[in-house]
């Protein structure tokens, strides 16, 4: 709900671990009067298909280019993707909150 209801048109979100998205899903459909940003990685939603799923090192550096704002859910690191993932994101966004 925290994220939904702070969202605004354009933002993007990413989920590390990709199992994240299966939360954010259900809530999401329980409060359609918030715009919801528009979901980076992983690129689907069905549970079957996300167990497995790879990172996508190639996407992390097109994001800062393409979106202004991103939420990102993680829940899963350290790890190389994470480590990856800070160093670009650390060059092009601030951090305006983290929970735990």
């Amino acid at each position: 709900h925290y994220m939904l209801s702070r969202t605004q048109p354009g933002d993007a979100v990413l989920f590390y671990h990709p199992l994240a998205r299966l939360a954010y899903e259900y809530y999401r459909e329980r409060w359609p009067q918030y715009p919801a940003p528009v979901v980076v990685f992983p690129p689907r939603a069905d549970a079957r298909l996300l167990k497995g799923t790879q990172p996508d090192f190639a996407l992390l550096p097109q994001l800062p280019e393409s979106y202004g704002r991103l939420w990102v859910v993680q829940n899963w690191g350290p790890d190389p993707f994470t480590v990856r993932m800070q160093s670009i994101f650390a060059a092009n966004y601030t951090t305006s909150a983290s929970f735990m």
